[in-house]
Formats: C-alpha cells, sequence, structure tokens
C-alpha cells in the first residue's frame, strides 16, 4: 500500500499518533530532568546543608570546650573551678552529640575517611581532656598547663584542620549538586522548547499535507460531477488511488460508463 492508498481516516490517526507521541516523549524528558533537580535539591536540602552547619556547630563546641579549659586551668577558686567543670562537660556532651549527628550524615567515601579521622581525634581529645580536668581540679596547674599547651593544642588544632576539609568537602558537594540542578533545568527548558518548535512545525506540514491529500481529489470528483450533471461524458476520469476519494473517482467512472451506454444506446 502507498501513501496515496492510505484511507483519510488513517491519515488523521498517524498525524494525532505522531503528534502525541512527540508530546509523550516531551513529557518523559521533562519528567525525567525533574527527577534530576529533585534528587540533586534533596542531597542538597538533607545532606550537604545540614552537614555544613553541623560541622559549624561542632567546631564552636569545641572552641567553647577549649575555652572553659584554659579558664579552669587558670582558676583557683573551688567553687568557680566546680561550675567551670559542669559547663566543660557540657560542651563536651554538645560536641558528642554534634558529632554523632553528623555521623548519620555520612554516606561518600571520601567523607567517611575524614570522619573516621575525626572520631579518632575526639576520642583521643576526650582521654587528654579528662586527664586535664583532673589534673587542673587537684591544683597541679603547671603540669595541666603544659599539657593544655603542649598535646591539647596539637590534637586541638588536628580537629579543627579535619573539621575544615569536611567543611569544604561538603561545601564543594552542594555546589556540585546545585551546578546539576541548573543543568538539568536548562536542558528541561530548551528539550520542550525545541519540541514545541519541532511539534507546531510537525503539525502545520501534517495539517497541509492531509488537507491537499483530501481537498484535491474531492475537488476533482468536484468538477467532474459538474461535467457530467452538465451532460459532459467525454472527461477520462482516472484512479489513482483506493481510498475513500479514490473510491468515489472510481463510482463516477462506472456512472460515467452506464450513462454513456444508456445516451449510445438512445
Amino acid at each position: 500500500m502507498t501513501i496515496k492508498d492510505m484511507k483519510i481516516s488513517t491519515r488523521l490517526m498517524a498525524v494525532m499518533g505522531g503528534l502525541t507521541a512527540l508530546l509523550v516523549a516531551v513529557v518523559v524528558l521533562a519528567i525525567s530532568q525533574m527527577q534530576a533537580m529533585r534528587h540533586d535539591t534533596t542531597a542538597i536540602t538533607t545532606n550537604w546543608l545540614p552537614t555544613v552547619g553541623l560541622v559549624g556547630d561542632l567546631k564552636a563546641g569545641l572552641a567553647d570546650l577549649r575555652a572553659w579549659e584554659s579558664q579552669h586551668v587558670l582558676n583557683t577558686d573551688e567553687g568557680a573551678m566546680e561550675r567551670i567543670n559542669k559547663l566543660a562537660s557540657q560542651a563536651v556532651a554538645t560536641v558528642e552529640a554534634t558529632r554523632q549527628e553528623y555521623g548519620k550524615l555520612v554516606n561518600e567515601p571520601d567523607e567517611k575517611a575524614l570522619f573516621a579521622a575525626l572520631e579518632t581525634d575526639w576520642k583521643a581529645y576526650q582521654a587528654l581532656h579528662a586527664q586535664l580536668m583532673d589534673m587542673s581540679t587537684k591544683r597541679e596547674k603547671f603540669p595541666a598547663r603544659k599539657l593544655l599547651e603542649g598535646d591539647g593544642k596539637v590534637l586541638f588544632d588536628k580537629i579543627i584542620v579535619t573539621t575544615k576539609k569536611i567543611s569544604a568537602y561538603n561545601q564543594t558537594g552542594a555546589t556540585s549538586a546545585s551546578s546539576k540542578t541548573e543543568k538539568s533545568f536548562h536542558t528541561a527548558r530548551v528539550s520542550m522548547l525545541t519540541a514545541l518548535l519541532v511539534g507546531a512545525i510537525a503539525a502545520v506540514f501534517a495539517t497541509l499535507w492531509v488537507t491537499k491529500s483530501v481537498t484535491m481529489p474531492i475537488s476533482t470528483v468536484i468538477d467532474l460531477a459538474d461535467n457530467i450533471a452538465d451532460g459532459d461524458l467525454s472527461k477520462t476520469i482516472t484512479v489513482d488511488s483506493m481510498n475513500e476519494t479514490g473510491q468515489l473517482l472510481a463510482a463516477l467512472q462506472r456512472m460515467q460508463a452506464k450513462l454513456a451506454s444508456v445516451v449510445y444506446q438512445v
């Protein structure tokens, strides 16, 4: 079967089917890009940014702990040392809670390695803190101060460096996820606009094709019917398709032949 033999209904269905397929493709692409944007946005809001905030809280808690330790070592008043010791214990508890909360968000291999280093150094610092506070409480101020400014400072600085690396890692991750979201949005927008343009052009050409394939044969049929009505049976009727208009031409051809036969007999 050639295109000329296609029924009008088949042509219309083909055009509508093509436009529908194009529309479905656009929708599928848009949904795919929206899912990508949702994934990246979720990663930003539930992982990268919360982690940056927790690491900030972790550094603040460590700084508070360091300050309370210094005040305890420099203080000799029993009541003041007891109060500072409670505040230092609260700072330790805060840092530990923040560390555990942050640990729930760790899922990348590189970040796991940083978290493991942080965990190891923090446990070591907790042991050093307990030793430091015990020495200071017993008024062994000079050894306590030496520990605070020696091994304590080295370990504290090491933890701070690790937290900075963690913070930088998550800021980079957030920036990357944001870039992916922007790229997905751009891709979806360009794809939809392109599909809209292609669809509009295809619709115009399809409409012209269907209109021409229907109206031209019908115009031919009308002219032939007018000629037959006027008594002109000399026109040659050519049937070049098997669709509805071709069948109509074939019917006119038979009618013309029978009329010519009747006229000849008369």
